[in-house]
């Protein structure tokens, strides 16, 4: 599921609130966030354990974020170490 802006500012107050833990990933245009959510939040109809928005590049002026909601800690895993390799080759 692809965020508006204001989709994704919503998202980070509403977890800086409930002062849940967030891992932030450095992008280009925006940054990739996984949050803790541990059924905190509802978003989307869903609680899940894991709220991970992705940075999707569209063009050199624009990118926006890819929401994913999972209870998988396999999921969650591929995605934080996909991240944290591609923070690193930055």
């Amino acid at each position: 599921m692809r965020l508006t802006a204001d989709e994704s500012r919503k998202i980070l107050e509403l977890a800086s609130e409930k002062q849940l833990d967030m891992e932030v990933f450095e992008g280009t245009l925006n940054d990739s966030y996984i949050i803790y959510n541990n059924k905190a939040l509802q978003v989307d109809g869903q609680t899940p354990n894991y709220i991970i928005m992705l940075d999707k590049y569209i063009n050199v002026w624009q990118s926006e974020h890819e929401l994913i909601l999972t209870d998988s800690d396999q999921k969650f895993d591929e995605v934080y170490q996909e991240l944290s390799r591609l923070e690193m080759t930055v």
